[in-house]
């Protein structure tokens, strides 16, 4: 479910994920906190869009990985 930033931002502090692992799709009101594992822009922003479509936190984490598998074949 989308958050605000400073939410987001917080709930990650609480469980273990640096700030830098909220990524917001639509200024400050549209945030998601993205897994371990997914380092790459495109692949954040992947996980934060299927998210925001209503998809599982599994099935994001998935797509984002596909799309950095996808981009590390250009």
């Amino acid at each position: 479910m989308p958050e605000s930033r400073a939410h987001a931002e917080r709930r990650a502090e609480r469980e273990g994920f640096p700030k830098s692992s909220v990524i917001c799709l639509d200024g400050d009101n549209m945030c998601f906190i993205v897994p371990h594992g997914i380092e790459t822009a495109a692949g954040r922003r992947a996980y934060a869009e299927a998210r925001a479509k209503g998809r599982s936190k599994e099935y994001s984490a998935r797509v984002a990985h596909k799309v950095e598998e996808l981009a590390k074949d250009d």
